[in-house]
């Protein structure tokens, strides 16, 4: 999918002026309302429906900051300055007036078209289900406060200040990273989604920018932010494990996922996303926007890691390819058997099942018919063309007749 048309059907998707947007609709290209009307069916499938838009598009769309530094929010916090702002909310370094200790605090943006209860109601559930956590991994979340000015009256969480960069910041400088480091992000990446999955939290919006990265006296700390999205176990009475949303960023989210239902192992294909890019430095599904790349993956199996970095371990190789299967339930089933796998070296058994699996998948299709071929070619050339029927190579029977009766 090219970007202008990405941009037709972003356009048309996202658009706020209803009153004309019956018109664009009838003016729009077939081919373009389909897409639009798909992505629609989606939505209307969650009681909330959450689409980030690629980082790019969203630079260009957003409005300017809902505070401004020095600002006070909620009585309480003085802000310092805008630490970064998401498809969904906002996140301000601020100094606690009462204690004086410096805290990062979070508040939805007004021009998503959510009303004060649903984003009371988004605050008030990422607070909760983010105090349900408590890992060095799990970005820290103190309280919920309400603010009221003469213009408006916004909630806002109080969290941890993580002062660091993000996965997202790090990559886009450096590239690729080394597997020696990238196996250390892997390792506290996952124990944190697994304290999450533990208590019956699933993320659904893991991404680059979504994990801090931060240097501390014994080393560098990964951190998990942002669970404005995470749905907990207790939110579906019929099925604990089974969430209904379409909500998430499309380039990191999970085939099903895009078609309106995660569970725990959508956090699983998310992590593996993240892994893959950052030591391959490329991206297992081709496309030129979110869109692309997230309809591509609903299709087509991910490249082998190899294929991107030669280099790429085996372990990983194998480890990364079961992540991000298509169907859920042939991926691995709890993210600590990602860990592991990533963590334990091939056994020789094991790089001989890979390798007579991809030589039976990619090679057998074009041996087969050679094959047949060559022993097609045989049975002609070494079958005996002019060889005599086995009768005639015997002596033909004597014929005997009684002596003729001389009696007449």
């Amino acid at each position: 999918m090219d970007p202008s048309r990405w941009d037709k059907i972003r356009s048309l998707f996202f658009r706020k002026d209803l009153s004309g947007r019956s018109a664009a609709f009838a003016a729009a290209d077939q081919s373009v309302l389909a897409q639009v009307r798909r992505l629609q069916a989606f939505a209307d499938s969650s009681s909330l429906s959450l689409i980030s838009e690629d980082s790019a598009d969203l630079e260009q769309s957003r409005s300017a900051p809902i505070f401004e530094n020095g600002a006070v929010v909620a009585n309480r916090f003085q802000v310092n300055q805008i630490l970064g702002r998401g498809g969904m909310g906002e996140v301000y370094e601020a100094v606690d007036k009462i204690n004086g200790s410096r805290v990062a605090i979070k508040v939805l943006r007004d021009d998503i078209d959510l009303s004060a209860q649903a984003t009371e109601r988004l605050l008030r559930r990422e607070f909760l289900l983010s105090q349900r956590i408590s890992h060095p991994n799990i970005c820290r979340v103190n309280d919920l406060y309400l603010h009221e000015s003469d213009k408006q009256s916004l909630y806002v969480v109080s969290m941890e200040l993580v002062a660091g960069r993000t996965l997202a910041e790090i990559f886009a400088d450096r590239g690729r990273l080394p597997i020696q480091e990238v196996a250390e992000i892997a390792r506290q990446l996952t124990a944190g989604v697994e304290a999450a999955h533990r208590v019956g939290i699933v993320h659904r919006d893991l991404k680059p920018s979504n994990v801090m990265i931060v240097d501390e006296p014994a080393g560098k700390r990964v951190v998990i932010t942002d669970f404005g999205l995470a749905r907990s176990d207790r939110d579906t009475a019929s099925n604990r494990t089974n969430f209904r949303g379409f909500a998430g960023t499309l380039r990191y989210m999970a085939p099903e996922q895009i078609e309106g239902v995660a569970d725990f192992r959508a956090d699983i294909y998310s992590v593996s996303l993240i892994l893959y890019e950052i030591l391959t430095g490329g991206f297992p599904f081709s496309g030129a926007t979110g869109m692309a790349v997230a309809l591509n993956r609903l299709a087509n199996p991910p490249r082998d890691p190899a294929h991107v970095f030669p280099e790429t371990p085996l372990n990983w190789r194998m480890a990364l390819l079961k992540g991000l299967a298509r169907n859920p339930t042939h991926r691995f089933q709890r993210i600590a058997e990602l860990a592991g796998a990533i963590e334990t070296p091939a056994s020789t058994r094991l790089r001989l099942r890979w390798i007579y699996r991809q030589l039976r998948v990619r090679w057998v299709t074009a041996v087969a018919p050679l094959a047949l071929l060559a022993v097609g070619i045989a049975a002609v050339l070494l079958w005996p063309s002019h060889s005599a029927p086995v009768w005639r190579t015997r002596p033909p029977p004597t014929l005997s007749f009684p002596a003729p009766n001389s009696v007449c």
